[in-house]
Order: structure tokens, then C-alpha cells, then sequence
């Protein structure tokens, strides 16, 4: 019995660690799909002013 409660406790202690990474990994995702907006938008901007001799 004591092994099947080790287990269980192992087990619920690496399901925490599993969904920290988790949201560690959807936040870097969103940072990354900002900063490739913000890049493509000033690419953009730039693109823009050549093209009208700004």
C-alpha cells in the first residue's frame, strides 16, 4: 500500500510540474507571436515610407 501512495504522490507532483511548463510554454508562445506582429508592423511601416519617399 505505502508503494501505491508513493506513487500516487510522485505522480501528482510531476502532473504539477507538467502544467507549470505548460503555462510557461503558452506565455513564451504569446510573447513570440507578439514580437513576430511587432516585427512584421514595422517591417510594414518601413516598406511603406520607401515606397512613398518619406
Amino acid at each position: 500500500m505505502t508503494s501505491n501512495s508513493f506513487e500516487l504522490r510522485t505522480l501528482k507532483a510531476h502532473m504539477g510540474v507538467i502544467a507549470t511548463h505548460t503555462k510557461e510554454i503558452s506565455t513564451m508562445t504569446t510573447q513570440v507571436y507578439t514580437a513576430t506582429a511587432l516585427a512584421a508592423g514595422t517591417l510594414f511601416m518601413i516598406v511603406a515610407l520607401i515606397t512613398l519617399g518619406l
